[in-house]
Order: C-alpha cells, then structure tokens, then sequence
C-alpha cells in the first residue's frame, strides 16, 4: 500500500479569519492560501479549547479536553491516550517534530516523536524561533526517507501578540505579580514592526463592544494579573490602540506565512 507522507503545520493563536483567502483584505497570505486551494478549509469549526495547552492535546490526540485531562495550561495529558506520533509510529511511519510543543512532560524528547529542535532555541517566540523551527523541519524534509513519514512542524507566530501587548504601558492602577514579570522582560527584547499609518489601520469587528450581559466571572478574568495578564495592559485603550493591535497581529500572521512557504517550496523542491 502505497502510504502518503504527512507535514503537519500549526501555528498558535491565529483565528480563523486571519488568511486572505478567507476574504480579509488587511492581510497577505499567499502560502496558506495556496493550501486551501488545494484542499479543504473549514469555516465551520471550533477551536476544542480556549487556551494553548488544552487546544494542543486535543490536535495531538484528537480527543476532546474532559478525555485529555489537560483542562488549563500545565496539565499534561492522559498517557493512556496515544498522540499522533505514537499512532503513525506503530503504523510504520518515521515521526519528528519541531518547534513548540507546549504541554508538560517528564523529558525533553516528546513522546510518540523524535526531537528535532535545539533544545537551547527560543522556540516560545515566534519572531525570534518560527525561522529556526523552520530550518531543522527542512532539513529533515531534505533527507533521504526510506519510510514514510509525519512531520508536525509548529509555528509560535501569531502567538507573539501577547508580548506585543505587553510592550504597551500599564495603566496607573494596574500591578503585577512578581512572577509575571519576566513575560514582560521577554515582551521587551522582541522587535515587532512599526505600526501602519492611522488610515491604513484594519477596521475594528462589529462585535468590538463587550457584551453588556457578559458574566461577572469573565470581567473578573479580565482584570487578573496572571494567565491572561495581558488583558490588564489594555483597560485603558481607545479604538486606535485596538486597531494598531489588530495591525501588529496581522503582521505576526504574515510571519507565520512565510515559514509556511519555505516549507511548501522544500516539498516541491524534494518531490
């Protein structure tokens, strides 16, 4: 049986909206685009959980958060349910990953795949680590494979948007604890690019306001200064603050893009 190799690329916090091929003009992405010409795209779906971990085991695994056990960041899943490496790797297939894996684990190889990244690599900043993700996953697609393979390559990009928040000033009542800090220190050695001019700026959504029945639990998590600090940094922002982040995510998204077209040209490249 003659079985496919598999590349299997994410990228991290990227809505579904973010592609120009799904109709937004503020934004350029010819290599993902030129994916969903030449397959399917989704614009009926949802993300299986609303923060990273939880969302990566449910990719890894395809089971849902309740099977995992990974519920809220920190939470390793259940060892008992295989991931995809392990799934392909009893099927035969050579299984690697490189980039962000994002859940705990009790060593540094992940398990069902074979490590590709350098471990010393910033592979949590997408602007500082997606081009070296990129290189290793390359090199690996360059190789001369004598089984079929899986390659997960997993991008950070969009992802550095909360450190682009975190660049922005504190309003005067906001505090920090001292062990969210350090995001802050890691938001400052990025350098993002400079904002578009105020006319070129994307529009806000038509749900930009909150909702005026939103739950008292969701505008408390609003104000925590930890797992979701970075809302703290924007209590104070006009329409023209949010739409520059807007920007500044569809800048990161751009990033994403361009590893994912080194990617696609290395299989075309390889045959």
């Amino acid at each position: 049986m003659n079985r496919p190799n598999i590349l299997f690329i994410v990228t991290d916090q990227q809505s579904a909206t973010a592609m120009s091929c799904a109709g937004n003009p503020h934004l350029s992405t010819p290599h993902m685009d030129a994916l969903a010409a030449s397959g399917l795209r989704f614009e009926q779906a949802y993300c299986a959980a609303p923060v990273c971990g939880p969302s990566r085991a449910s990719l890894a695994s395809g089971r849902l958060s309740h099977e995992t056990g990974a519920l809220v960041n920190g939470l390793a899943p259940d060892p008992a349910i295989p991931n995809m490496g392990e799934i392909f790797g009893q099927a035969g297939y050579r299984t690697a990953w490189s980039g962000r894996w994002g859940l705990p684990q009790n060593s540094p190889e992940i398990p069902g795949f074979e490590t590709l990244h350098d471990s010393d690599a910033p592979i949590g900043l997408g602007l500082k680590g997606d081009a070296h993700v990129t290189d290793v996953a390359i090199d690996f697609l360059r190789e001369a494979h004598t089984q079929p393979f899986c390659l997960g390559v997993s991008l950070c990009n969009p992802h550095d948007i909360c450190y682009w928040i975190m660049q922005q000033p504190l309003p005067p009542e906001a505090n920090l604890l001292p062990h969210t800090e350090q995001f802050v220190q890691r938001a400052h050695a990025i350098e993002f690019k400079n904002p578009s001019e105020a006319s070129e700026l994307p529009p806000l959504p038509p749900n930009f306001e909150i909702d005026p029945e939103e739950p008292e639990f969701i505008q408390t998590c609003r104000k925590r200064p930890y797992y979701g600090q970075e809302g703290i940094f924007t209590t104070h922002w006009d329409q023209t603050r949010w739409r520059t982040y807007l920007d500044a995510y569809y800048r990161l998204t751009e990033e994403a893009d361009i590893q994912v077209g080194r990617l696609l040209k290395t299989l075309g490249d390889t045959g």
